[in-house]
């Protein structure tokens, strides 16, 4: 059962590197971490700030604006 809450976690790091590696895909990123931010969230525990602070990144790489 602990290895069915790391999942979401290592998708959410993932995404971050990516988003950090690829920011022209900031949207595709974005809604990943989010995603998997709730769903760390609700579904398979974890710890609360990291979610929060998951769903807040995820919404910042949503509203990033490459110029």
């Amino acid at each position: 059962m602990l290895f069915l809450g790391l999942i979401p976690g290592t998708i959410v790091l993932i995404s971050a590197f990516m988003l950090k590696s690829k920011p022209e895909e900031s949207t595709t990123w974005g809604i990943l971490i989010i995603v998997f931010s709730i769903f760390s969230f609700f579904g398979m525990g974890g710890f609360v700030i990291g979610a929060i602070l998951g769903i807040i990144g995820g919404a910042f790489a949503l509203s990033y604006n490459e110029s």
